[in-house]
């Protein structure tokens, strides 16, 4: 990886995925505090200067009314899942999927579960990544720590566009974690 990857263009997908990031919702930002407008060009920032080998597609509204689960059990004792509703797909963190399905479709989120899901998203990821021969590098260089530096901007970045159009899911939970990264980091 001494070259930095380029984003793939296709036909039919969006530049940025998901519909909540900084540039679509300038009417919910200019309802935010000055702080959270500082913070939200911060975190935007940080988000799009993931470099491009870490950046996939992203299915962009991943809600539990998106997703269908199969009842029943693969080789490896997981259910097939399938998503649909497609409108937001684009590049970008693929942490803004998981964090909008856990914000806004797992309720009693506790710091011991969200650590739990993230350890076994990697893991799976990791497993996935190293099957193929053309993504070992990436896997070796996306470690659990880079991936979790990713949720939190996503998480915070999720918040902010909270803060401008409405909370739903589990934002208790949501202010909670941010509030954390931002003492952590003094955002």
């Amino acid at each position: 990886m001494t070259e930095e990857a380029e984003v793939p263009q296709r036909e039919g997908v969006w530049d940025q995925g998901s519909y909540w990031y900084l540039a679509t919702r300038k009417s919910e930002f200019e309802q935010l505090s000055k702080e959270w407008k500082e913070l939200g060009v911060k975190i935007d920032g940080m988000l799009n200067d993931i470099p491009a080998h870490f950046k996939t597609l992203v299915h962009g509204d991943a809600k539990t009314e998106n997703v269908f689960v199969s009842n029943s059990i693969n080789d490896d004792g997981l259910m097939g899942v399938a998503m649909y509703d497609f409108q937001y797909v684009g590049f970008g963190s693929g942490m803004k999927d998981v964090v909008y399905f856990l914000a806004t479709s797992v309720y009693g989120m506790t710091p011991d579960y969200e650590t739990e899901v993230l350890e076994f998203y990697w893991n799976r990821l990791q497993s996935a990544l190293q099957r193929r021969s053309d993504m070992r590098d990436i896997s070796r260089a996306y470690t659990l720590e880079v991936m979790n530096h990713h949720f939190e901007l996503c998480l915070i970045d999720w918040l902010r566009f909270m803060n401008g159009w409405g909370f739903w899911g589990d934002a208790t939970y949501v202010k909670s974690r941010v509030s954390d990264i931002r003492k952590r980091n003094n955002w």
